[in-house]
């Protein structure tokens, strides 16, 4: 009962996010970056300290956050991507190390591909390299971030059913 609860759980969080990201990046219509501080920030110290440079327009400062932005949300979204797609391959290639992160990697390019290439037809969104090297990062960086965690599991795992003996081999040079 517990694991079909968590099942239907893990798949409307999915079903939640795939939801955000189509209407993130395809749906809603280009909006400045000022318009969406001002709904989303709360007024106060930190909603001032982000608007300043976007009021004021500096080309430097407002670049540089724009860029910063926007790369910093595409590695985040497809962070869980990554994460999920090496979960669900990892049962199917439990032997194999290396198959389902690359498996992962060309997947999550590919996906960034097809986003990009549904974009240009959209008259208000502009597709770019850079979010393809973006989301792929985020791909690669969650692939490796559940590789980790799954190995570690597994390591923990044997060395619960299989506990290292203990080689004390100064009883054994005594004759005790």
């Amino acid at each position: 009962m517990l694991s079909r609860f968590l099942k239907t759980y893990w798949v409307l969080i999915i079903l939640f996010y795939a939801g955000l990201v189509l209407l993130g990046t395809l749906v809603l219509p280009g909006r400045s970056l000022y318009e969406w501080v001002q709904a989303l920030i709360p007024p106060g110290r930190i909603q001032d300290m982000l608007v300043y440079p976007l009021q004021h327009h500096h080309p430097v400062t407002f670049a540089k956050l724009l860029r910063c932005a926007d790369i910093t949300l595409n590695v985040m979204l497809f962070f869980p991507v990554g994460m999920g797609i090496l979960g669900g391959l990892h049962r199917y290639f439990p032997e194999s190390k290396k198959i389902p992160c690359v498996i992962t990697s060309c997947t999550g390019l590919l996906l960034s591909m097809c986003i990009e290439l549904f974009q240009a037809r959209l008259p208000h969104r502009i597709p770019s390299v850079s979010d393809v090297v973006a989301n792929t990062s985020g791909t690669i960086l969650g692939c490796y971030y559940a590789y980790f965690r799954l190995f570690r599991q597994e390591r923990r795992m044997q060395q619960s059913l299989f506990p290292p003996e203990n080689t004390n081999h100064s009883k054994l040079s005594k004759g005790v």
